[in-house]
């Protein structure tokens, strides 16, 4: 259409034509009349360039505007043409807190994103997403004030978790879509997603959980809406070394004994042996430290410190190694109570049921000195008159039934972080325990992870023997190699089937497990997760006051009770019993943490205190209040964002309770994926990945102007129009 620009000369060669179409002749009236035109030839002259230039600028501009311009970004401010919806997408892995230089890389895509905010056209909008594990919209609309929106992004805090493409990618195409249709000039869109392209969450998207097909689709959506530019950050082959799990070998801790304490350290991305300084902090003092070496590769390498504590209450362990780009994974955390002795309950239902029981759980006979566990003896009928709260573990030997009351009391137990171990017996009537304290059979009350079917019995004079099903539970791995300690030859005559329903436990996962197992493949000792605490149940009975009545005489339910091997295993239950008590304190990033709230404190607020990053809380940690549930008796709070130590206060509560949180150290491996093999409808930056520090320019949408230049070409043939006419009735 531009080169239909020389027709602004026509109103020019038009005009030299028509001169040329007369003859000059001179006669004398003539004379008189050049004399008087010529007084006023330029005045004329002047007028007449100016309609000529008038017509040809008509002609030149509606050519212009036929071929629809576009300026870039001064015409914004003058036209009606379009904006870009510009959405910013931070990676909120914590991988994202590599620091190649002064820098984090979280801190160079938040600082990349204000220089794109500042850079933008006038009218430009913005929206703002924080990819973590569930896409977090931060501006879920379009934000037109530009210093509100760099408030937003400097105000970000990156989780210490991992992120996920699929959800970000939703919750981008949900704001576009909604955008578009709440501001029509908005129909130009462009995403800038900031990352590290780490493996974990922009490898194969269904190694994550995700839909890959989905997926696509949905880049092909928004393909269509505009441009998905990713922007690389960091750099490739950089190795790592992390905290990868820390436990207590017991599942207890008491001022009688010395805990051990378990770090492993992991080397991800490394081709050589490190040789690495570990320590170990209580309460945030460095006790004791070790070398160790950590290989490259999957194993990670265990270092074993031992500590005695002085004081009950609730204490802070935390295993660090010092050094590393990336510092979140170097720390991990316990929140570890200690008491001075572990409370145990035996409730015997039968005379003698706890006569074998007792002294295999204090084989010391509570010498203060060296007694790690105190149990108390009661009947059946005092379960209900005792103080359960100040108890561990409670032992059910033999209980013939349960009323509803009675199972609502242990299930408020197991919610408080306690173990049950139940021992059956020739008391116990199945249908009454399933009744009230299977969930899966119908139980309003969610205690027992099994359903208990029926006696079995051997014929005659035979028995059951154990099978250790490979020695994997860690309940019976200590016989792995002791398999000549006569476990295996203890003989079992009589015991109650259990099964574990398909409801609770689908794939048969970890939460509920047969720890050993009779030799018909029935189970003999069934330990799951309920609630917040861990139930033990025995087929069969803790003492031989459980007998059957034969032709032969009476006959023991099992000669188990006067095995050598019983101490151990009663040892082993109470202390797999009572490992709810420290699962409930560390939790991982995003998992909830909670309690109970004594019935004088429901009316109280719970003050959570979040774990303090110097780098970010200059002025002192942050505080949440949490609001109780009254009805339940019990407080949440799942905003576990951050890693550390969260202290809880309790107004009129003796202490304050720490809990932990710590990160799934898959984020640790820091390999990524080359640009070149995004998904299709990514497009990458043109910004080279390994330029962490270079500026990032916006290529600022062209603005349509035609319809500014038809207005112009009207108003400039009104005037020529308007002018012509004047001065022609005028020279008249």
């Amino acid at each position: 259409m531009l080169a239909w620009l020389p027709a602004a000369a026509a109103p020019i060669i038009i005009h030299l034509w028509n001169r040329r179409r007369y003859r000059e002749h001179h006669w004398a009236a003539m004379e008189f009349l050049l004399a008087a035109i010529k007084r006023s030839s330029r005045r004329m002259r002047i007028e007449q360039l100016l309609l000529l230039l008038l017509r040809a600028a008509v002609i030149a501009l509606l050519v212009l505007a036929i071929a629809r311009p576009a300026v870039q970004a001064i015409g914004n401010a003058f036209s009606g043409g379009p904006r870009t919806h510009r959405v910013f997408v931070i990676d909120g892995s914590y991988s994202m807190d590599l620091r190649p230089g002064e820098e984090s890389l979280f801190e160079i895509a938040k600082r990349k994103a204000i220089e794109i905010v500042r850079a933008a056209n006038k009218g430009d909008g913005f929206s703002l997403i924080l990819m973590s594990e569930t896409a977090c919209p931060i501006v879920s609309s379009a934000a037109f004030d530009r210093e509100d929106v760099i408030e937003e992004i400097e105000n970000l805090r990156l989780p210490h978790g991992g992120a996920a493409l699929l959800p970000a990618m939703r919750s981008v195409e949900s704001i576009v879509t909604q955008v578009r249709k709440d501001n029509p000039r908005l129909s130009t869109s462009h995403v800038y997603l900031f990352s590290d392209l780490g493996q974990t969450t922009w490898g194969d998207p269904s190694l994550a959980g995700q839909e890959p097909q989905e997926l696509r689709d949905l880049l092909d959506r928004l393909t269509k809406m505009g441009v998905a530019e990713v922007v690389p950050l960091g750099q490739s082959g950089v190795s790592n070394l992390a905290v990868t799990s820390l436990r207590t070998i017991e599942p207890y801790a008491t001022v009688q004994q010395p805990v051990t304490i378990e770090a492993t350290i992991g080397n991800f991305g490394g081709q050589q042996t490190t040789r690495q300084l570990v320590e170990l902090l209580i309460d945030g003092t460095r006790v004791d430290q070790q070398m160790v070496d950590v290989p490259p590769g999957e194993v990670a390498s265990p270092v074993r410190f031992q500590y005695q504590f002085s004081g009950v209450g609730d204490h802070q362990v935390e295993v660090r190694i010092p050094g590393d780009a990336l510092k979140v994974d170097n720390h991990r955390y316990l929140a570890l109570p200690v008491k001075e002795h572990v409370q145990a309950l035996l409730v015997s239902g039968k005379q003698e049921s706890t006569l074998h029981i007792a002294p295999a759980l204090d084989p010391d006979h509570g010498r203060p000195s060296e007694s790690i566990i105190r149990p108390r003896i009661v009947s059946e009928s005092g379960l209900l008159d005792s103080d359960l709260s100040q108890y561990d573990c409670i032992f059910l030997c033999n209980v013939a039934q349960f009323t509803s009351r009675e199972a609502a009391v242990l299930e408020a137990q197991l919610q408080r972080g306690a173990g049950l171990v139940f021992f059956l017996g020739d008391q116990v009537r199945p249908d009454r325990y399933n009744r009230e304290l299977s969930a899966a059979a119908g139980a309003s009350h969610n205690v027992l992870p099994v359903k208990l079917e029926g006696a079995v019995e051997a014929p005659g004079d035979k028995f059951f023997y154990f099978d250790p099903l490979g020695y994997q539970h860690p309940m019976i791995e200590i016989w792995k190699h002791n398999e000549r300690s006569g476990l295996l030859n203890t003989g079992v005559a009589k015991y109650i089937r259990m099964s574990i329903p398909k409801e609770q436990d689908p794939e048969g996962s970890a939460e509920t497990r047969v720890a050993l197992a009779f030799d018909n493949r029935d189970p003999a000792i069934v330990e799951g997760r309920v609630g917040n605490g861990r139930v033990v149940v025995v087929a069969t009975a803790g003492s031989q006051a459980s007998v059957m009545q034969r032709d032969q005489g009476i006959r023991p339910w099992t000669f188990l009770p006067t095995s050598p091997n019983f101490p151990v295993i009663v040892q082993r239950l109470w202390q797999s019993a009572v490992a709810g008590r420290l699962q409930q304190r560390t939790v991982q990033v995003f998992e909830a943490i909670g309690g109970n709230i004594e019935d004088a404190q429901r009316e109280e607020r719970v003050t959570v205190n979040l774990p303090l990053d110097p780098t970010v809380d200059a002025s002192g940690p942050r505080s949440i209040s949490v609001a109780p549930e009254p009805d339940a008796g019990t407080w949440s709070f799942a905003d576990t964002e951050q890693s550390g130590i969260y202290p809880v206060k309790i107004k009129g509560a003796e202490r304050d309770q720490l809990f932990a949180a710590n990160i799934d150290t898959q984020e640790s491996n820091l390999a990524r994926i080359n640009p070149e093999e995004l998904l299709p409808g990514f497009v990458p930056s043109a910004a080279s990945a390994d330029e962490t520090d270079a500026a990032m320019t916006v290529e600022a949408q062209p603005a349509p102007i035609h319809q500014s230049i038809l207005w112009l070409v009207m108003a400039l043939v009104f005037t020529e129009t308007s002018l012509a006419w004047w001065l022609g009735n005028r020279q008249i």
